[in-house]
């Protein structure tokens, strides 16, 4: 009964996850128009959407408008017409820096309109010409030519009134010519950066799931495991690839889908072992717990703007939480079950933290890996040197690779601090520098409660907000 009650689950997760991958959008009523220009409006027509050059990639575009809601968030709810000549109504998630890059390219837009409907002036043809030149590349998206123009505008008539209006354009050029994802640039509506990512995970999971169902279901035939095998990765991939071909998934949503999987047959599996479950309930606690953190996570990141970096640190800060849980337990002296409780606890622990804490974080995945690898570098070097001095005394073998990976993590977030600079990376909020939110890693040493005259060295993040 209770392995009924298992796969019941296991295929309601499925279902769940198969109904809220695609992209249609029920609107909410806490969703509310939203509109890019008071010229513009919020409803965009297919005239509107050609002298705008925005949309570029929908075919057989009928109308759009703009929703948001308090977060900030935003979504792109519009029509079009299918090549069968059906009206078809769908939507899309819209990053806040998406929405603030479009906002101003429409500016620039309407400052190019503007400023064709006034005469030439005679004194100053040549550079006026060039400044509306460089406005209509800017409205066509064509950013690197409008960069140059204007550029080379403020080099040849300085202090002109020609210039000084290109200068305060001229900000807003360049942040839009160093972009590679907006709403007028082709790849701009749809970001699927981490679609391989997914698959390739779901291509592991499905390898998981293929043995873990017969040994749930007890199974001792060959042929059922064979089949297993056979058709778990296959059938993975291919409902995967189903249900994320038209899908919204960035790198940071997709590593927060792959983490709720990872994190999810983590928990299930180490619950289940101390819990004294058998084989079987082991095993299933683990398959069901990786779909519903699969589940868990497709639903929340639909609504919640997760970046590259963002869903890098939660990624990784699983399996750091269950390293440091474990050394936690070991100089504390816990034993059997409780080191193993400490390891989870502590993989849940930081995965929260850094889903709180990290949510503004400007950084690339790279930097986060060559972090990541300092700090193995860090406990490997601990380890190295417990050997070196013959230390005999497992805590202070376990306190040592501790603190070496802290110092790792601190040394690698230290020598990278450049890695990123003049990338192109978003941010989950159109105004990073007013969040109050900061973590920071922290290393101290306690008394034992035990032995007051020994100190334990411990290693941790405090969180400020």
């Amino acid at each position: 009964m209770a392995f009924r009650m298992f796969f019941r689950l296991a295929l309601a997760v499925i279902a769940t996850i198969a109904t809220s991958s695609g992209s249609v959008y029920a609107q909410g009523t806490d969703w509310a128009p939203a509109a890019l220009s008071d010229s513009l409006g919020s409803e965009i027509n297919a005239t509107q959407r050609e002298a705008y050059h925005l949309f570029p990639d929908i075919k057989g575009f009928v109308s759009a408008r703009f929703l948001t809601k308090p977060g900030p968030a935003y979504r792109l709810e519009y029509s079009y017409q299918s090549p069968s000549g059906v009206t078809k109504t769908t939507s899309r998630r819209i990053t806040p820096a998406a929405w603030g890059l479009a906002r101003a390219h429409v500016a620039l837009v309407e400052t190019g309109l503007r400023r064709n409907a006034t005469p030439l002036p005679v004194d100053q043809s040549q550079s006026e010409m060039q400044y509306r030149l460089a406005l209509k590349f800017a409205a066509a998206g064509r950013y690197d030519v409008s960069h140059a123009l204007v550029s080379d505008l403020l080099s040849e008539y300085p202090g002109t009134p020609v210039a000084n209006d290109a200068a305060t354009v001229q900000a807003d050029i360049t942040r839009l010519s160093q972009t590679r994802r907006a709403l007028f640039l082709p790849g701009g509506l749809l970001d699927q950066s981490g679609r391989t990512d997914v698959l390739v995970f779901s291509g592991y999971y499905g390898v998981w799931a293929g043995i873990a169902i017969p040994v749930c279901l007890n199974s001792h035939s060959s042929e059922v495991y064979a089949l297993g095998l056979l058709t778990g990765a296959p059938g993975a991939l291919l409902l995967t690839s189903r249900l994320t071909r038209d899908a919204e998934l960035g790198r940071g949503r997709a590593s927060v889908i792959t983490l709720g999987g990872h994190l999810g047959t983590w928990q299930g599996l180490g619950w289940g072992g101390v819990s004294g479950w058998d084989e079987r309930g082991v095993v299933a606690a683990g398959l069901v717990g990786g779909l519903v953190g699969i589940t868990g996570a497709t639903l929340w990141t639909r609504d919640v703007y997760i970046t590259e970096g963002h869903g890098s640190l939660m990624s990784s800060s699983m399996n750091w939480g269950a390293w440091f849980g474990l050394t936690t337990a070991v100089v504390a002296g816990l034993e059997d079950d409780n080191v193993l409780r400490a390891a989870l606890i502590g993989s849940d622990v930081l995965v929260v933290t850094a889903g709180i804490a990290a949510r503004n974080v400007h950084m690339s995945r790279g930097r986060v890996r060559l972090i990541s690898l300092m700090g193995l570098v860090g406990t490997v070097a601990g380890f190295g040197l417990d050997a070196l001095v013959n230390v005999d005394d497992g805590k202070v073998v376990m306190a040592v690779a501790g603190l070496g990976s802290v110092t790792g993590l601190l040394l690698g977030a230290r020598i990278t601090r450049d890695y990123d600079a003049g990338k192109d990376l978003a941010s989950a909020s159109p105004n990073r520098s007013k969040t109050s939110w900061t973590l920071s890693p922290q290393l101290t040493l306690a008394a034992d409660p035990v032995s007051p005259s020994r100190f334990i060295p411990m290693a941790g993040f405090r969180l400020s907000f």
